[in-house]
């Protein structure tokens, strides 16, 4: 259930961050543009990686994000 909350909240979050960009900087709109824009690209990096890895290198890729760190 936890899991299902945070993911809510964090799109909810990433909207009003995009819809209203001048009330969580309170500057103009070219930092807010400068702000924005990267967002994107950096989510197309990620993809691109992340399919480089899946391709090159199974095994870890299928580690990603299974690393107990509690113990």
């Amino acid at each position: 259930m936890a899991p299902a909350v945070a993911a809510v909240g964090l799109v909810v979050l990433v909207w009003l961050s995009i819809s209203q960009p001048d009330l969580l900087t309170a500057a103009g709109s070219a930092v807010n543009w400068a702000l924005l824009l990267p967002l994107p690209a950096l989510f197309l990096v990620g993809v691109v990686m992340a399919l480089r890895i899946r391709r090159r290198d199974p095994v870890r890729y299928e580690s990603l994000g299974t690393e107990d760190i509690e113990g």
